[in-house]
Order: structure tokens, then sequence, then C-alpha cells
């Protein structure tokens, strides 16, 4: 448990540090971003979307925050911490994470100006809560 721990606190502090690089050219990615990157992707998935008119950098923060955000909140659940949590990880599928997102901030507007990763761990502890 404390070499998951300290291998998690190891990738966030690279994240924290590759963003604090880039702060200047980049902005954080907001939960409606992340819808609509996430929307664009499913039109993709469905062929109602030509490939060549994304650039492929929104389909991979979409896809990859999801993911990041499955494996930190497992760490939530499992290790009681407080605030958002999701089983995710062990319950479900990222197709699966991806939707529940996608429905959340559909019906939660008010929260687009969130941060990306706030916005995607409501959805996840609300559609996959901890089981204990």
């Amino acid at each position: 448990m404390v070499i998951k721990q300290a291998l998690l606190g190891l990738t966030l502090s690279l994240v924290w540090i590759a963003a604090a690089q880039a702060q200047d050219n980049l902005r954080w990615q907001t939960t409606g971003d992340a819808y609509l990157s996430c929307k664009k992707y499913e039109a993709i998935l469905d062929n109602k979307l030509d490939p060549s008119n994304i650039d492929s950098f929104s389909a991979g923060l979409c896809l990859g925050r999801i993911e990041a955000i499955m494996i930190a909140l497992y760490f939530n659940c499992e290790g009681g911490g407080s605030g958002y949590g999701s089983n995710a990880l062990k319950t479900s599928t990222s197709v699966a994470v991806r939707q529940a997102f996608l429905n959340y901030a559909r019906d939660n507007p008010q929260t687009w100006e969130e941060p990306s990763y706030l916005g995607m761990s409501k959805a996840m502890a609300e559609y996959f809560p901890c089981s204990n």
C-alpha cells in the first residue's frame, strides 16, 4: 500500500512540475472543455465526425483524464480518504465512466467553469461511489 501511494505521489508531482513549466502557454482545462472534447471524441467513434476534423490532443485529454481520475479516485476509496472517491476502476470500464461524465456534465452546466478533474471526480463519485 505504501508503494502504491508513493508511486501515485511521484506521478502527481511530475504532473504538477510539467504543468508549472507550461503554465505560461497553457490554461487548465475546465469541466466544460472536457465535456466538449469527450463529445467530439464520441462523434468520431459514431462516424459522425471525420477524425481529421479534431486534433488528437483533445481526444487524448478526454481519454487520459478519464483513466487518470479512475485510478486516483480508486485510491481515495481504498485509503478511506475524505472528499471524492470512486469504485469505477474495479467495477466499470473507461467507456462507462466517460458516459457517466458526459451525463453529469450535461445535467450540471453550472460546473462547467470548474477544473475538469473536479467535474470528473464529482461524476465518478456520484455514479460509482466507494463501496465502504
